[in-house]
């Protein structure tokens, strides 16, 4: 009898580390999870020296996070429209809109194309820091596809600017101006997303 007991005494003690090694596996699973990346948060700048009159509104523009989420396929999308303009004098219509690279990837390159309809509008794109500083431009004669103009580092067309692959350090604002300057009124789109940086990049 006495062995017995023993035995089943040796049963009931293996089978208890054989759960308990079952319940601490998840616990360790649960420690090592690695907590997503984050940022804090960042609030919009108006450009130290913008194109428009109105260029202190740039610092009412919601930031939006762009993460690695945010690709060419898939990318972030906002739907907007510009107001008539023909040149400052006549009628103007400037936009503005604030994005944060939510990253870890040192020089992640941000892309932003600017998108419309219309074959005779003349808008340009205009990008900031978290200083004001122009760090970027694209700016085409777009009703005939001269491109840069502007001393343009992006690439502009017919219907379309874009800045591609800046690069961008983790956690950096950039406020981004939609500048029309000749259109009777266009519906207009802002995709912007994260991908390579590219070394093309000097102060405008």
């Amino acid at each position: 009898m006495k062995s017995r007991s023993v035995r089943t005494l040796a049963v009931l003690a293996s089978a208890g580390m054989i759960v308990g090694a079952f319940a601490a596996a998840p616990a360790d699973a649960a420690k090592k999870k690695k907590k997503p990346f984050n940022c804090a948060p960042a609030t919009a700048t108006a450009p130290a020296k913008g194109h428009s009159s109105n260029a202190a509104d740039a610092s009412k523009a919601a930031v939006v996070n762009v993460t690695a989420a945010a690709t060419a396929e898939a990318p972030l999308v906002t739907e907007f429209k510009h107001g008539p303009a023909l040149s400052e004098a006549h009628a103007e219509d400037t936009q503005y809109f604030a994005y944060q690279v939510v990253s870890k990837t040192p020089g992640q390159g941000l892309y932003v194309k600017l998108e419309w309809p219309g074959k005779m509008s003349d808008i340009d794109l205009y990008m900031y820091d978290a200083s004001g500083e122009e760090v970027a431009l694209s700016g085409a004669f777009n009703p005939v596809a001269v491109p840069g103009l502007l001393d343009s580092n992006g690439n502009g067309g017919v219907g379309f600017e874009t800045i591609p692959g800046f690069p961008a350090d983790p956690c950096s604002p950039y406020t981004i101006e939609s500048k029309a300057y000749a259109t009777p009124g266009e519906p207009m789109k802002i995709s912007v997303w994260l991908g390579e940086a590219t070394d093309k990049y000097t102060k405008p």
